[in-house]
């Protein structure tokens, strides 16, 4: 009876993390400040929004072919997690990649706490006009793995072997 009596007492730890953000001025609060919900998501949603703020309110201009490092106004950090467990990445958002404007794919390491900022494309054959305040891509926070890494002179080998690039077909 004593031994249940212990187990009950032992308290659940989440694995949840913690995402600090700090703007980078004051400035970059205010515009944030005038989002409906400028950090909450819905329930089900999976991404925070990240916007364009620079120093001051602009609009700027991204040439068909041309990508730009585009400035968010926010630092991030995770907090209260091993380092080796999550990680944060930046994604489109759908409207934009639907006009062909597209973020880099990026991963932010666990231990980096600078700006967030946003390599963004644009594929289209228009020029993609924002101003600051714009929604250009969001974050999510991913659970990640890391392997054992295991050197070998040979690969297992596969039912599918070397074929890729389209090799089973569309």
């Amino acid at each position: 009876m004593q031994k249940q009596a212990k187990i009950a007492k032992k308290k659940t730890v989440k694995k949840v993390p913690e995402l600090q953000i700090e703007f980078t001025s004051d400035f970059a609060k205010e515009v944030y400040a005038k989002r409906e919900k400028p950090f909450n998501w819905a329930k089900g949603d999976s991404g925070i929004d990240l916007s364009f703020v620079s120093d001051e309110y602009k609009e700027e201009v991204l040439l068909p072919g041309e990508f730009k490092m585009i400035p968010t106004g926010v630092k991030c950090h995770l907090v209260n997690v091993r380092g080796d467990e999550f990680e944060i990445q930046i994604r489109g958002r759908s409207g934009l990649s639907a006009k062909g404007i597209m973020p880099s794919f990026g991963t932010i390491d666990f231990s980096y706490a600078g700006e967030l900022k946003v390599v963004l494309f644009n594929f289209s054959s228009e020029p993609f006009y924002y101003k600051t305040g714009d929604r250009i891509a969001q974050i999510v926070i991913h659970k990640i793995e890391q392997p054992e890494i295991e050197l070998v002179e040979e690969l297992d080998e596969t039912d599918r072997g070397e074929g890729g690039f389209g090799s089973t077909g569309v």
